[in-house]
């Protein structure tokens, strides 16, 4: 069996910090496009998360382009999968269009929407790499992005 040395280091000489930039929602720039704001915040519940209140502020009737503004970690997925499916749920006809800069989470989308505690049928649902390849299937396209339908600042 080899042995190992042990050696102590300080990861200080490898590692940079960076700082991490926040990037606030301007309401100006949306107002200044012609587009009609409601600025609205959400309440964290005990435990931190948005959820809830996220989901009660969005109108899934209403059509609208909501942009959502808070700490990763809070909820944000979470009601938008619940928001899905309420959606699919109401009208089948419904087509939803996600949308992520990354492709890792387009594959994370696409497992926990069919998966078991969401349950979205794998016949509705397209990931956007195989659009080509299912052209005459009801698609709700999976391309995550982070804007929705609700400012919050």
């Amino acid at each position: 069996m080899d042995k190992y040395k042990v050696v102590e280091f300080d990861g200080k000489d490898y590692v940079s910090q960076i700082d991490i930039e926040y990037k606030m929602v301007d309401v100006e720039q949306f107002t200044s496009c012609g587009y009609d704001v409601i600025q609205s915040n959400v309440v964290p519940d005990e435990d931190g998360y948005v959820t809830d209140d996220l989901i009660s502020k969005i109108d899934i009737k209403q059509k609208s382009t909501d942009v959502i503004n808070v700490a990763t970690g809070s909820g944000k997925t979470t009601a938008i999968y619940k928001l899905i499916k309420k959606i699919l749920s109401e009208d089948k006809q419904s087509i939803i269009i996600m949308a992520t800069p990354f492709k890792s989470l387009v594959e994370k989308d696409m497992r926990e929407l069919t998966g078991e505690k969401y349950g979205i049928d794998t016949g509705i649902i397209t990931n956007y790499r195989y659009l080509d390849e299912e052209p005459n299937k009801k698609m709700l396209i999976n391309l995550y992005l982070r804007i929705y339908r609700l400012q919050i600042l």
